[in-house]
Order: structure tokens, then sequence, then C-alpha cells
């Protein structure tokens, strides 16, 4: 899966120089920010990390990480204005994936990250390509899949 992060172009808008600025606002190492800058190893990054750098820029999961995809269209269901902190099981009956056990099948990814996405639990420690398999076999984005809460802190981050 061909993923590239649009980090320069987010620093730019947000007036932020340097590589160095940006960590120290988003509280994120070095080595997690020139795997971004330089599109090497995404895909392995955890997401709290990925959107402790959207925070500090200032945008959402989809601004910052470009992931090629054949999107469906799932804008009349309004997925952001559920409670829900996972639409999951909603994403499951819209593609006819009737049990977890199918959707770790058709995704490729362990029943521990299943379950940590449908509990909205511990989803800061998923690394991003098992989020975007399951993405991959729902069509959505990650935006779409889990409801994240764009206002927190960064020093006390968690979902």
């Amino acid at each position: 899966m061909d993923i590239k992060s649009n980090l320069r172009v987010l620093m730019a808008f947000n007036g932020i120089k340097s590589l160095r600025e940006l960590g120290e606002t988003a509280d994120v190492t070095w080595k997690i920010l020139k795997r971004l800058d330089e599109n090497i190893n995404i895909s392995k990054i955890r997401l709290g990390n990925v959107l402790k750098v959207a925070k500090a820029l200032n945008s959402s999961l989809d601004q910052l990480i470009l992931i090629p995809k054949k999107a469906k269209k799932y804008e009349k269901y309004n997925l952001r204005d559920t409670n829900l902190k996972s639409n999951l099981k909603i994403l499951m009956a819209l593609n006819n994936i009737n049990t977890q056990e199918e959707l770790i099948r058709l995704s490729g990814v362990s029943y521990s990250v299943i379950s940590k996405i449908e509990k909205g639990e511990q989803v800061e420690t998923i690394e991003l390509h098992n989020l975007l398999k399951v993405c991959a076999v729902m069509g959505c984005s990650i935006d779409q899949l889990i409801n994240i809460d764009y206002d927190y802190d960064i020093k006390n981050f968690s979902i």
C-alpha cells in the first residue's frame, strides 16, 4: 500500500519551520517525524503518534496521511455523528461482513486489533498498517472507522 505523508505542506500552512519545532509541539520523537517526512515505513507508526502530529498541525488524519483507496460513499450515514468510539459494527453491516472472524480473514489482522477497534480502547497502540488493512476491506478512511475527538491534549493523549 502506497502511503504518503502531507507533513511539509501542513507544516507550511501552520507556520512551523522545522521538524524540531514540530517534534516539541507534538511531543513525538525525531525518528517518527523523519519517517513521516521521508515517507519511509509510515505504516509501522502507531496511531497515537500520528494523531499527536495531526493535532500539532491542526489537521485530521485524512489530511496528514494520504492513502490511495477506492472509498465508498458513506457520507449519507453521518458516521462522525454517532456516539460510538468506533463505527466498526456499522461498517461491517454495510459491507455484509457478519462476524469478526470473517473480517479477520478478509483483512489479515489479529483478533486483538479488531477488538481494540470495536471497543475503542487502546486504539492509539495499533500500527497504521493494521488499521489500513481494515479500512481497505471496508472501503473507508481511518476517520470513518474510528470516531476521533481531535480536541485533546497532546501531553495527556488517549482516544
